[in-house]
């Protein structure tokens, strides 16, 4: 599995362990079919885009490595995943071509969820690419932004100018909710990181006072001399909370084992 989001690698920068680097799946899937073009036992399969473009795509990348590395083609119609008689047809035909190799471009997560639900009835095929618009770019119908654009992490603003109808809700409704998980999350996460600061202090202080309590017991040989002075010790280790000066050192053996670490 690859991330081929700049914006998810630069989010993931602010978790614990982010993200090595950002692997766009257009420009991975022509760096695997380059380096398997010399390779028999690699047989590509493209799935998805508008009726021509997954053939037209075919011609272009077999012409590219010189020799039919992509064994077959097909454009799904609308809606395709909610038709039993058409994933029929796909599965024999997927099947039939001998592909090992299957790429399906029909849009996240659709595709996502059609490969774990269908992948069972094609055994033949050892890897799955959910690579959306890479058949587009491969037929030329379609063109990546520009390397500036690539680099600052603005590929999806040049796909919204090229697509503003299509991609408007991919990247201004549904990718919202994952920015608003993602500032969530961080910001329940300095909120757990003060809360172990905090009661890792308030431990100290109560380790520290039970400890001058039995200090002040053993220097001055009386098991209490005044409530005043017990409340005053208290007070200088930082804790206002407990009720009665005379219970402390009872309500310490309890406690202390119980504080969180």
């Amino acid at each position: 599995m690859v991330c081929d989001s700049k914006i998810l690698y630069l989010c993931s920068r602010l978790l614990k362990k982010g993200i090595p680097e950002a692997i766009p799946g257009s420009g991975f899937f022509t760096a695997f079919y380059q380096y398997h073009k010399d390779n028999p036992d690699c047989r590509i399969f493209l799935l998805g885009a508008m009726e021509g473009v997954a053939q037209k795509a075919m011609e272009r990348i077999n012409a590219s490595v010189g020799r039919e590395i992509v064994v077959g083609a097909m454009c799904p119609s609308y809606g395709f995943e909610n038709k039993p008689e058409e994933n029929e047809l796909i599965y024999r035909t997927i099947n039939a071509s001998g592909a090992n190799v299957v790429l399906v471009g029909v849009g996240a997560p659709k595709q996502e969820k059609w490969i774990f639900r269908h992948k069972s009835r094609m055994p033949g095929v050892d890897i799955w690419m959910a690579l959306g618009a890479t058949i587009d770019f491969e037929a030329g119908n379609v063109k990546r932004a520009p390397k500036w654009m690539q680099k600052l992490a603005m590929e999806w603003f040049y796909r919204f100018l090229m697509e503003p109808k299509r991609m408007f809700r991919r990247y201004f409704v549904d990718d919202v909710k994952f920015f608003f998980g993602i500032s969530a999350g961080n910001c329940l996460g300095f909120i757990v990181t003060r809360l172990k600061i905090e009661m890792k202090m308030r431990k100290l202080d109560v380790v520290n006072f039970f400890a001058r309590v039995f200090h002040f017991y053993h220097s001055n040989h009386a098991p209490c001399r005044d409530v005043g002075d017990f409340r005053d010790m208290g007070k200088s280790s930082g804790l206002w909370w407990c009720w009665s000066a005379r219970l402390y050192p009872l309500l310490g053996i309890w406690i202390i084992p119980f504080l969180p670490s």
